[in-house]
C-alpha cells in the first residue's frame, strides 16, 4: 500500500514545539557566511561515505542544475503559510534582528519569483530508506559507518545557506525502494489564535507522522521533483542519494558551481580522483565538465 494512501497526502509538517526560536537558527551559517568549497567538500564527503558503505569501488557525484516553476516545491503552500505565521510572531515579540531580517527578506523574494534555480548533487552510495532517513534529518545522530568522516545530522545543515528558502529535499533509492523527505527551517509559530503549543521552527516533508515516528513518501507519492532526480540515479547506478536545494543561490555569487567544485575536490579529494575512486561532475546550464 502506498504512503499516499495509507497517511495522507504528503505535505510540509510543523510539529508543536514548546520552544521560542528566532530566524537565525544554531548550525546554519548566515548568508554573508557561504563558504562554497566547504559546503561542497560536505557534499562529496558525504557521497564518498555513502559509496564505502555500498561497498562501491568507484564513487560518482554529479552537481547539476535546473530550473522548477515554485509552484512546483514541494510543500510550497504550507510553507508559505509557516513563513508568514513565523514573521508575525517574531514581530510580536522583539521584532526580527538584523541578522534575521536578511534571511525574511531573502525568502521574500524567493517565494515572489515565478520559477527557481535549483540546485541537485547526486552520487552512487547506498542510497536512503527510513532509518537513514531519520538519522539525516535529526541533528547530530549519525547513521554512518565507524571510518566515516562525514556526518549526517549536523553535517547535513551546511547546505542550507545555498537555498533562499532554507529548504532541502532529500531522495534516495535502496534495495529497489525509493524514498523522499525534506527540511525547511524558519521560525517558531503559532498554527492559529488559539494555539497555546506552538510550531517548530523545523518543517518536515512527510506522508504522515504519529508521534515521534516519522512516515514518509515513497515510489507513488514522490514530488515530481525528487522523481525526476532519483530517475537518472535509477538508470545509472541503481541505488544513491540526492540532495535537492530549491530557491538556489548560487553561493551568494562568492563562485560560480563550477570554481566551487573544482577548489572543493582539489584541495581535498585530489588523491581519490588521481587514483580513479572518485569521479565528479558539474552539469550547468547544460554546460559540462
Amino acid at each position: 500500500m502506498s504512503r499516499r494512501g495509507r497517511y495522507g497526502q504528503p505535505d510540509l509538517v510543523f510539529l508543536d514545539s514548546t520552544d521560542s526560536v528566532g530566524f537565525t537558527a544554531a548550525g546554519i551559517a548566515g548568508f554573508r557566511d557561504i563558504n562554497p568549497s566547504s559546503v561542497v567538500r560536505e557534499l562529496v564527503q558525504n557521497s564518498l561515505d555513502a559509496a564505502q558503505d555500498a561497498q562501491e569501488p568507484k564513487t560518482f557525484v554529479r552537481f547539476s542544475t535546473a530550473t522548477v516553476r515554485t509552484r512546483d516545491i514541494p510543500g510550497i503552500e504550507s510553507y508559505r503559510s509557516a513563513f508568514k505565521k513565523a514573521v508575525k510572531r517574531r514581530t510580536k515579540e522583539n521584532g526580527p534582528s538584523d541578522q534575521e531580517m536578511m534571511i525574511v527578506e531573502a525568502i521574500c523574494d524567493a517565494l515572489n519569483r515565478d520559477e527557481q534555480d535549483v540546485l541537485i548533487v547526486s552520487d552512487n552510495g547506498i542510497g536512503l530508506d527510513g532509518t537513514r532517513m531519520h538519522a539525516l534529518l535529526s541533528d547530530g545522530v549519525s547513521s554512518k559507518g565507524q571510518h566515516a568522516a562525514g556526518a549526517f545530522g549536523v553535517g547535513h545543515m551546511s547546505v542550507f545557506p545555498l537555498s533562499d528558502l532554507r529548504y532541502v529535499l532529500y531522495g534516495g533509492i535502496c534495495d529497489g525502494r525509493s524514498i523522499a523527505s525534506g527540511h525547511a527551517v524558519l521560525a517558531s509559530h503559532d498554527a492559529n489564535s488559539r494555539d497555546r503549543t506552538g510550531r517548530s521552527a523545523n518543517g518536515y516533508y512527510l506522508a504522515g507522522n504519529k508521534g515521534r515516528t516519522h512516515f514518509y513518501p515513497g515510489k507513488r507519492a514522490l514530488p515530481t521533483l525528487v522523481r525526476d532526480a532519483l530517475s537518472g540515479i535509477e538508470r545509472s547506478h541503481r541505488h544513491g542519494t540526492a540532495v535537492i536545494v530549491p530557491a538556489f543561490n548560487r553561493f551568494k555569487e562568492k563562485a560560480s558551481l563550477r570554481e566551487a567544485v573544482s577548489e572543493a575536490v582539489a584541495c581535498n579529494f585530489f588523491p581519490a580522483v588521481a587514483e580513479g575512486s572518485l569521479e565528479v561532475t558539474v552539469d550547468d546550464g547544460g554546460k559540462s565538465w
